[in-house]
């Protein structure tokens, strides 16, 4: 008797039919991340569910997907079009899980309230542990390695003939994967942004 029946491989997710020792009809399905092999989830499809439609779709974007939405930015394509960093060291073979707008605003008020306070604790400082609180979402909710979750921190300074000083945020990709949002990590909300990257960081 076959125990697993390979039903179809999407990128780097392998879905397998598992016997489940009851009448036909009633089917369960593994998922498993092709790379490292660890399980994510055992979906049952059977009782009262056993006739509902069910859907995959797709909720990641690979690296070089991901340079194309940035190069198109207005506040981050001064940098490609200009060769300010090395394009290399961003690693274009790696696939990102995006995160719906709903996931980073869970996230956000999950960390320790901070008041703002000059050099000690600035834009910056809420803008890295922001992405840090991503990272340990991430260690704690995902059980598949070799996946990064794309939340960007980008340092800009304001266009001219405004004045102001450079300010920190976050950023991901809009929840149709094809644009650039930005995130106000000192106020939890996403924004669209007035700023020209300084320096920014994917990882």
């Amino acid at each position: 008797m076959r125990h697993k029946r390979l039903l179809k491989t999407s990128g780097n997710w392998i879905i397998t039919e598992v016997p489940t020792g009851v009448p036909a009809g009633s089917q369960a399905y593994n998922l498993t991340h092709a790379s490292s092999k660890k399980l994510i989830g055992l979906h049952a499809l059977r009782g009262p569910k056993s006739h509902k439609r069910w859907s995959f779709q797709r909720v990641s974007q690979s690296g070089a997907e991901t340079r194309i939405a940035m190069w198109q930015n207005p506040s981050l394509k001064y940098h490609f079009e200009n060769n300010l960093f090395d394009i290399h060291a961003y690693q274009v073979d790696r696939d990102y899980l995006i995160l719906p707008r709903g996931f980073f605003s869970v996230i956000w008020k999950s960390i320790q309230e901070r008041k703002l306070r000059p050099e000690i604790y600035d834009s910056d400082s809420f803008a890295i542990v922001f992405k840090a609180a991503v990272a340990t979402w991430g260690s704690d909710k995902i059980g598949a390695d070799d996946i990064g979750i794309l939340c960007g921190w980008m340092l800009g300074r304001a266009r001219p003939p405004a004045v102001e000083g450079q300010k920190a945020v976050n950023f991901t990709l809009e929840d149709d994967y094809e644009k650039i949002v930005f995130f106000e990590p000192e106020t939890g909300e996403f924004m669209v942004c007035f700023l020209i990257a300084v320096a920014f960081v994917v990882a």
